[in-house]
């Protein structure tokens, strides 16, 4: 066990993992969209812990 409990960030990997092999599925049956540059906001979740705070 770490002391003190560090913060972390919950990070959906499954969601990730998916929506990176649809994209990547959708550039090989499209190739000619595959230079169009496409950015994936994922919302993840920050666990504040006993590390983040001044002792």
């Amino acid at each position: 066990m770490i002391v003190p409990n560090l913060t972390t960030v919950d990070q959906p990997g499954e969601r990730i993992g998916r929506t990176a092999v649809d994209y990547l599925i959708d550039e090989i049956d499209h190739p000619n969209d595959a230079l169009i540059t496409k950015t994936i906001e994922i919302k993840t979740n920050l666990i504040v812990r006993d590390s983040s705070f001044k002792g």
